[in-house]
């Protein structure tokens, strides 16, 4: 499966669990469990980044694409 494409202000079900970390310091700051409903509020595809709704530390855009379906 090549991915999802994603965008912003659209909902996905997760197909496995995503960890997210804090890119300077690796600190765990949140994990999304097995078919989990997220919706992408921002996208900064230059940086390779996407952002959920009620999360402040982004999440690798090109990642996120292999593990989600639309909702």
């Amino acid at each position: 499966m090549i991915g999802t494409q994603i965008e912003a202000g659209h909902a996905y079900r997760l197909q496995q669990d995503l960890e997210v970390r804090d890119g300077k310091t690796g600190t765990l700051r949140a994990i999304f469990r097995k078919g989990t409903v997220v919706t992408v509020k921002r996208l900064e595809a230059d940086e390779d980044h996407a952002f959920f709704e009620g999360l402040s530390v982004p999440v690798p855009l090109a990642s996120l694409a292999r593990m989600v379906t639309p909702a």
